[in-house]
């Protein structure tokens, strides 16, 4: 005869299976996270990061009030916004005063260092459960500190939530607010934004850009060009603070001015004069991350002379491959590998040949023919072809089981050049699949 378990006689938690949960739903994150620039990790693969994340998910929301407790230490101890990612998700899912001292006990956590673990929290508002992540920002109006709002403001993009009095938001004392605010805003915000553009606040002055190039439809484009005008102007005043930080500011810096960087280079029209002149004058990484995005193959030269530099020449070599479709292996245009000198520091080019990254052979490169190529018309290039929009379908198409770095570019352009969803590579499984279907990728 079968025996039922009742409610009441569930067994208790078993702490250290809670605990594997916190902790590895923190890892699998934090690879999700960091996908964007990964030129190895396929969309298979992560794919499968993000289901296990999602199951480990359900084994904190399953140890309730055992595993935020957990999830907090593990917070308050490595202070990496995988942690706090984990623990506002823990702290989301929780009922009554319980609840709400959880998430409280998160953004005190998250106040004292904002530029670390704030995107841990924003991401936590769109993996935690939609209820509970509509019953929080439903709060937002009651929110004080700046902090807590940029979280609100920033999260309710991801869940596509609309916020009540963003006009407030657009007007608030905190530059960091204005910045978030300008992210959530819709045409009706066109001249506030419009204003924003010249607020004392760099950050604020380039989200707003960046916000109005996202509002204008094709017919302002002379008025969308402004905006990408003035953002070139906050990137180069981005590019000459980086020049002065270092240490944690100098990380915080690079942040900011890829972000800028990519979305001016997917704004900027192909064979722009000024374009050339801008990579080369900014960060050599982040120049090449300028050119991938902007797709011009006539700045091909540009990233083969990168390949001089021993720091980035894998990164141009992977760049390059991405633009044009060659395989740097296959076409034997890749150099031998140099013995491994376990005692070397650790340098960006170690790092890249971690990766599985290949080392090229600049003179090889130079010399192929598809340097000479040209698509004309003003058109984008990735792999090779045109960047047009059933060529970036094809490329975010989970089936093709191309890099996520390669798919985040298409991705970014994909979403530039049509309304119908917004494809966000890191998103829950279920809402990528989604908004591929409503894309017609099934």
């Amino acid at each position: 005869m079968s025996t039922v378990l009742r409610l009441e006689e569930r067994p208790p938690i078993i702490a250290a299976v809670v605990r594997r949960h916190v902790e590895d739903a923190a890892f699998y994150w934090s690879q999700l996270d960091g996908s964007i620039d990964s030129p190895q990790l396929g969309a298979e693969r992560a794919s499968q990061f993000a289901a296990l994340l999602t199951a480990h998910l359900e084994g904190v929301r399953a140890g309730k009030e055992a595993a935020a407790a957990m999830a907090q230490q593990a917070l308050e101890r490595w202070r990496k916004p995988g942690e706090a990612f984990v623990a506002c998700v823990a702290a989301l899912s929780l009922e009554g005063e319980g609840r709400i001292a959880a998430i409280e006990a998160v953004l005190r956590q998250v106040r004292l260092r904002p530029d670390l673990l704030v995107r841990g929290a924003v991401s936590a508002l769109a993996w935690a459960s939609p209820a509970a992540t509509r019953r929080w920002l439903a709060t937002v109006t009651s929110l004080s500190d700046p902090i807590d709002l940029v979280i609100a403001l920033r999260g309710s993009v991801l869940v596509r939530h609309t916020v009540a009095d963003l006009e407030a938001f657009v007007v608030h004392a905190s530059p960091h607010v204005r910045a978030a605010a300008c992210r959530c805003a819709d045409a009706a915000m066109i001249p506030a934004l419009q204003r924003l553009c010249a607020d004392e606040a760099l950050a604020v002055r380039a989200e707003s850009c960046i916000a109005l190039a996202r509002l204008l439809d094709a017919e302002a484009d002379e008025h969308r060009m402004a905006a990408a005008s003035r953002l070139w102007q906050c990137v180069a005043e981005q590019v000459a603070y980086r020049e002065r930080a270092s240490g944690w500011d100098l990380v915080q810096a690079d942040r900011r001015l890829n972000r800028w960087v990519r979305h001016l280079a997917q704004l900027a029209p192909i064979g722009h004069p000024g374009m050339r002149e801008l990579v080369q004058r900014l960060p050599p990484r982040v120049g090449l991350t300028a050119m991938l995005h902007h797709g011009d193959i006539a700045l091909l030269d540009l990233v083969v002379h990168r390949m001089a530099d021993d720091e980035q020449a894998r990164w141009a070599g992977w760049v390059w491959h991405c633009l044009t479709g060659v395989d740097l292996l296959a076409e034997g245009l890749a150099l031998d590998e140099p013995p491994l000198d376990l005692d070397a520091r650790m340098t960006q080019g170690r790092r890249d040949a971690d990766l599985g990254l290949v080392l090229p052979d600049r003179d090889r490169v130079a010399a192929h023919p598809v340097n000479r190529l040209r698509l004309g018309d003003g058109r984008r290039a990735l792999l090779g072809r045109p960047a047009g929009e059933r060529e970036l379908k094809q490329i975010v198409d989970p089936k093709a089981d191309l890099p996520q770095g390669l798919r985040f570019v298409a991705a970014n352009a994909l979403n530039r050049i049509q309304s119908e969803a917004e494809l966000n590579i890191r998103a829950r499984p279920d809402v990528q699949r989604s908004t591929l279907q409503s894309l017609g990728i099934s």
